[in-house]
């Protein structure tokens, strides 16, 4: 049950970390984490109405870079990432979803300090392509790209899977399960349109996202609102995590609240609460009258 707060995926990294260059593409955080579980509410629970703690990702490493991260539910394999480098800048990330029988990878092309477009790319199709633009030192805008035509691998990948792993890609984990049901890219997949494109564009308040719209060709927007506690985000320098995830991966401090709207009336709002240890979460919690919900991390 892998709902609203799910932080999976494998890792596409862009990076503001602090250094004279700023070199997107290293990812050296203080405290590297190790593992992520979650939990949610469960009314068939015996003992205190909460399921067991199901574990999503290990994370190894290789000094102090990510080296590989596997992805599962509980004891269910789902998928390993494996980190490739190029003088310590992420160059290329191998995705194997074992017996799914389908391996893609993430290209990271750089144009000087800066990221300037990530391909995914499967049984040599590319299926996928991020072109980002900035401001100065601020991605403003990503234009996002897919080639239907060319998912040959697609045809053995649960769709939930795909999409979660695509999304992810380009949006905070926090906002993938919602997009997740998004009809437009849904009814693209399934009328097997040869592309499907839309833009992102995001602006900030200091250090972090403030709104994120999606702009889509016919016309229908959305955007996410986000607000932050004062603590240290994990994820800063991972953006595209399969995010994983815009906001995770930019944004120096953790989201603790999103508002979610659309150009047709829609609006909903969302809140998550935090444990820290260290000044870095160990628990975020998304908390409805009916429903629960946790993720766990533990740290090197």
């Amino acid at each position: 049950m892998r709902t609203l707060l799910l932080i999976s995926g494998f890792v596409l990294a862009i990076i503001a970390f602090s250094s004279c260059e700023k070199k997107e593409g290293v990812y050296t955080p203080n405290m590297k984490i190790k593992t992520i579980h979650e939990q949610w509410s469960d009314p068939y629970s015996e003992t205190d109405g909460l399921s067991p703690k199901i574990l999503l990702e290990t994370w190894q490493w290789d000094g102090k870079l990510i080296d590989k991260i596997n992805y599962t539910i509980g004891e269910e394999f789902i998928s390993t990432a494996s980190f490739e480098y190029d003088k310590k800048r992420i160059s290329k990330i191998v995705n194997d979803y074992g017996e799914y029988g389908m391996v893609d990878e993430l290209r990271f092309i750089y144009d000087g300090s800066k990221l300037s477009q990530v391909q995914a790319w499967s049984e040599n199709y590319m299926y996928t392509k991020m072109t980002i633009t900035h401001d100065k030192s601020h991605i403003t805008e990503i234009l996002v790209e897919y080639f239907f035509d060319q998912m040959q691998a697609i045809k053995n990948l649960p769709k939930d899977i795909f999409l979660k792993q695509a999304l992810k890609t380009v949006f905070p984990s926090q906002t993938v399960n919602l997009i997740v049901n998004d009809k437009k890219l849904i009814e693209n997949i399934e009328a097997k349109s040869d592309t499907y494109n839309y833009t992102i564009k995001l602006s900030y308040n200091g250090a972090n996202i403030k709104e994120e719209k999606i702009i889509h060709t016919d016309g229908y927007e959305e955007t996410y609102t986000y607000f932050y506690d004062s603590e240290r985000n994990p994820y800063r320098g991972l953006l595209f995590t399969n995010g994983e995830e815009t906001g995770e991966g930019i944004s120096k401090n953790n989201i603790v609240k999103i508002i979610e709207e659309n150009n047709q009336g829609h609006r909903s709002e969302r809140e998550f609460s935090i444990t820290y240890q260290n000044h870095y979460p160990v628990e975020i919690t998304y908390e409805s009258p009916s429903y629960k919900y946790t993720i766990f991390f533990t740290y090197y």
